[in-house]
């Protein structure tokens, strides 16, 4: 993370207006397929919300598809988080 942000501090009681990245950003996949993460970063109005920014693949197939992220080997549910692609 940087800046750094101490746990139980928000990034705006830290920082500011200043936003903490991830400076080792999660990876993503949509319906099995690698989504390229443009930022991943903490919500400066929220204590512990991440907010990940993803491009959705070309080859991410159409409905309703998993999304998965994965950091520090722990990946969020596999089940019950979908993501419609047209």
């Amino acid at each position: 993370m940087s800046p750094s942000i101490p746990g139980g501090q928000s990034t705006a009681q830290v920082n500011g207006a200043t936003v903490s990245y991830l400076t080792t950003p999660p990876d993503v996949s949509i319906g099995d397929v690698t989504a390229k993460v443009a930022a991943a970063a903490l919500n400066p109005s929220a204590l512990g919300l991440y907010q990940i920014a993803v491009t959705i693949p070309d080859a991410a197939p159409s409905g309703d598809q998993a999304i998965v992220a994965t950091a520090g080997g722990q990946s969020s549910p596999v089940s019950g988080v979908y993501l419609t692609v047209q």
